[in-house]
């Protein structure tokens, strides 16, 4: 029987956290994500903050802010998979290179970019080209394509009790494209990855 698929999107601001590669091999021990096959999304962070400052500057328009953010995606994954190499992280390029990664033990991370190139292909209907659109819904947007049970966000801030995906929006904790996106989704657990003591999901 194959195990549900279970994306984890893990903050940019969680990369410069010494803690994180610990962090990260308890996290995939964690009963609700060891029995599934687990599969990585890196946030952009301070890198694609830069691309925001200098479109801020010296206007890049949509098209060209969206696709440098896509590739500092694709770095992140990177630096995330050296950061996890103790948990076993390892870089795809797509959904079908993560089996293999599966199968060998391995944990993939995935770089985006092409990925959502061939479902923006397939499907005809690219995401906004807009900085309303965040990693959050594009992992959203990965999960719902992968057919995922379960998306995971990992953050740096605490989400109020009983919140949902409306209300993590209006907090800013999530971008205001995410409630939609996400909507397919029927289970998004959001967690304070910085927060002292055991892991706490929050289900939104």
């Amino acid at each position: 029987m194959t195990r549900p698929l279970t994306v984890i999107k893990v903050g940019g601001s969680l990369l410069d956290w010494a803690d994180l590669p610990h962090q990260l091999v308890a996290l995939l021990a964690h009963p609700t994500i060891a029995p599934t096959r687990p599969l990585v999304i890196a946030g952009g962070g301070a890198m694609v903050d830069v691309i925001r400052h200098l479109d801020a500057i010296h206007r890049f328009g949509e098209a060209t802010a969206h696709a440098l953010a896509l590739q500092t995606l694709d770095l992140t994954a990177r630096l995330l998979a050296r950061i996890g190499r103790s948990a076993r992280l390892r870089v795809v390029e797509s959904l079908r290179q993560a089996a293999d990664r599966w199968a060998a033990g391995e944990v993939p991370v995935l770089a985006p970019r092409r990925e959502l190139g061939r479902l923006e292909r397939r499907s005809g209907t690219p995401l906004p080209q807009s900085w309303n659109l965040t990693s959050d819904s594009i992992a959203a947007q990965l999960s719902v394509a992968a057919g995922a049970s379960t998306l995971v966000l990992l953050k740096s801030a605490d989400l109020p009790p009983s919140a949902n995906r409306q209300d993590a929006a209006r907090l800013a904790l999530i971008d205001p494209l995410f409630p939609t996106i996400s909507q397919p989704l029927q289970r998004v657990l959001y967690a304070n990855l910085r927060r002292p003591g055991p892991l706490v999901f929050q289900n939104i």
